[in-house]
């Protein structure tokens, strides 16, 4: 004699097959869509564009250096702007989003970025203030999206790796 399954359990069943099957697709949306908005980082700094540039933020950003400096919305526009008005010429600037999974209302993306500039240090970075220098890098990070409106943005980002040169010689 053959058993039939109860209706209730096969709807479940599917259910939890079409979770299971939107989760990878998902992920896979999201991935192209960060690689966008990290194409439109990139644009944006090269052609110093402070506002496009924080607009991929929250306000409440949880940005760390690999160093553990911490910076909040305020202080990383500030840093941004520094590091903008240094840029004389942009060689190279590629980001690169490895990963995305997708964590219910939140989603974690594995990013790398390379670059490289003609900057005027007129911070004073690197040595004396607005000595020209050739810097090149590689920097990657892991980062939280949340959904804010229509939109996803950077909610924290904590740099786990940085290789800088400066004029060929590695970064002290």
């Amino acid at each position: 004699m053959r058993m039939r399954t109860p209706l209730p359990f096969v709807l479940a069943g599917l259910q939890i097959l079409a979770a299971g099957e939107t989760k990878a697709p998902e992920a896979a949306v999201l991935k192209a869509q960060f690689q966008k908005a990290h194409t439109a980082f990139a644009k944006a700094f090269d052609h110093k564009d402070l506002d496009g540039f924080m607009s991929h933020f929250t306000a409440d950003i949880a940005y760390q250096e690999k160093d553990g400096t911490k910076r909040d919305f305020a202080g990383l526009k500030t840093f941004m702007k520094g590091l903008m008005d240094c840029l004389e010429k942009t060689h190279k600037h590629v980001h690169t989003v490895h990963s995305v999974t997708v964590d219910g209302a939140e989603a974690h993306a594995k990013v790398s970025e390379t670059w490289s500039f003609d900057i005027v240090d007129r911070i004073s970075m690197f040595g004396p203030k607005d000595a020209p220098h050739k810097i090149a890098g590689e920097e990657a990070y892991d980062e939280t999206w949340v959904k804010d409106g229509n939109d996803w943005k950077v909610k924290a980002t904590t740099m786990t790796q940085e290789k800088m040169m400066v004029d060929g010689k590695p970064a002290q």
